[in-house]
């Protein structure tokens, strides 16, 4: 696809989102765009295994499937459009802290299955090891509704590419 399509195509999908997201205080609505541009540039360049853009392919999904179940809360959505950034990108929670708020920044960590930690003296983003299954499902109960929202819209992704595989996943029998 060449550069002016592509750029026309990703206005066009970042209106149909905001266009689906009902009326909400300017300042909210503010961060919201904030998150979605910080999502997709973090993203960019990822594919899904089918080959089609992650952000497009997966991030926006969970965030509609968010809204087409009536949550639409501005952090909730936030946090749709956040869920993979410190795990795909090393994007530092303390930047998305800076943001998009302490709680925001907690909600996403909670969602990571990798324990992200910062090296105190470069301040770059350092994985340790996988929290354990059990570790990672008391996490997300624990960080409250918020992040079981945004984990249920993730699985039921998840599940729908199962059931429905994308052509080129693989998914496809």
């Amino acid at each position: 696809m060449n550069r002016p399509v592509q750029e026309t195509h990703d206005r066009q999908v970042r209106t149909d989102f905001f266009n689906a997201v009902p009326s909400m205080q300017q300042k909210k609505r503010v961060l919201l765009q904030h998150a979605y541009d910080e999502a997709f540039i973090r993203h960019a360049g990822q594919t899904r295994d089918d080959g089609s853009p992650y952000f497009e392919g997966h991030v926006l999904p969970v965030a509609r499937t968010l809204l087409r179940f009536g949550y639409n809360k501005a952090n909730t959505l936030i946090v749709a459009l956040l869920h993979d950034v410190s795990e795909d990108s090393w994007m530092q929670l303390s930047l998305i802290e800076r943001l998009f708020g302490h709680k925001n920044a907690r909600r996403v960590a909670a969602l990571s299955k990798s324990y992200n930690l910062e090296d105190p003296i470069s301040g770059c983003a350092t994985r340790t090891s996988k929290k354990p299954l059990d570790v990672y499902h008391e996490t997300i109960v624990a960080a409250g509704r918020t992040v079981g929202l945004v984990k249920i819209a993730d699985r039921l992704h998840n599940l729908s590419d199962l059931i429905n595989p994308p052509p080129g996943s693989r998914w496809t029998t």
